[in-house]
Parts: C-alpha cells; structure tokens; sequence
C-alpha cells in the first residue's frame, strides 16, 4: 500500500489514508481505505501491510470545529496488528547479492525476522547475522516475497499445501 496521507489531529487515533497498490485478500487493487492506530509511517511511502477490519468505524473529535480539515466520520477502519509489526517498508535498497549495482540494487521489503518468520527462501539480506545486536531487521527482495505471498494465497484458495 502507499499511504496518502495521515491526520493525528481530529481523531482519538492516529488515521492513515491508503492506496492499495498489491491485494492478497479482502480488499482490491487500486482501493482506498483508512488505517490506524500506530505513529511513524510517512506519507507517501509504500508499506507491505497486513490488516485486520474492525468491526467499529472512528469519528473525528471535532466534527464541525475549527481545527482545520479531517477525514470525516469512517465507517470502516482497518486495524494494524501485533504492535505494527506487520506494517514493513518498501522502498528502493543497494545491499542485495550480485556483483554490478544493477544486481545489487533492488526494491526491498524490510521484516522484522524476530516476529515474521519466513522460510528458507526469499533470501534476507543482509547476509551476515551480528549475534551482538538485537537489530533482527533484515530486508527482502519485494518480488521475492511478494510471489511468495501469491503462492500461499493460491495454496489456500485451493486447498493446497503451502510452498
């Protein structure tokens, strides 16, 4: 998803305004909808996000006050889950295998490899582990993980075992 904009302002919790741009389930490419609840992701930026409908929508604190533009009441809000573990970055990175910059840069999904527990494949780079650091963030290459994503989302629609 990309994210148009958020508003921290007018709500009881912070609202994001998104752009589907890859759909596994639920809602369709190309859609909008509104998120929340956590701080820190940037407009404009482009996440690889799981979330969760809820069954309750949110109204902004002051409807019709003077505290500048909002999105209106939102009858549906899509909930982040696992304190935002599962709202992981995309963007274009150069720390991927090969020997040339063409090889080595790519777009990116950065996981948290403590929380989200991938397979064996897709690779996550990069590839030496720092057992002293507790930075457990590990980036992907996002067509990897994305035909991964797809493969299970088939599996499951047809019964099949996952890859």
């Amino acid at each position: 998803m990309r994210i148009l904009s958020g508003d921290s302002e007018h709500y009881p919790v912070v609202v994001y305004k998104a752009e589907i741009l890859t759909a596994f389930k639920g809602v369709g490419r190309g859609e909008r909808l509104y998120f929340g609840p956590f701080i820190g992701y940037g407009a404009g930026g482009e996440y690889l996000t799981f979330l969760q409908r809820s069954k309750d929508g949110v109204k902004p604190s002051d409807e019709g006050g003077e505290s500048g533009l909002h999105y209106g009441p939102i009858g549906t809000l899509y909930r982040v889950m696992y304190q935002g573990y599962n709202v992981m970055p995309s963007r274009s990175v150069c720390m991927f295998d090969g020997k040339t910059p063409n090889e080595r840069c790519d777009y990116g999904i950065k996981v948290d490899t403590y929380q989200v527990k991938l397979p064996r494949t897709p690779r996550t780079y990069p590839l030496e582990r720092d057992d002293e650091s507790a930075n457990n963030k590990k980036w992907v290459r996002r067509d990897a993980l994305i035909s991964l994503l797809d493969a299970l989302r088939t599996a499951a629609t047809h019964g099949e075992k996952a890859p």
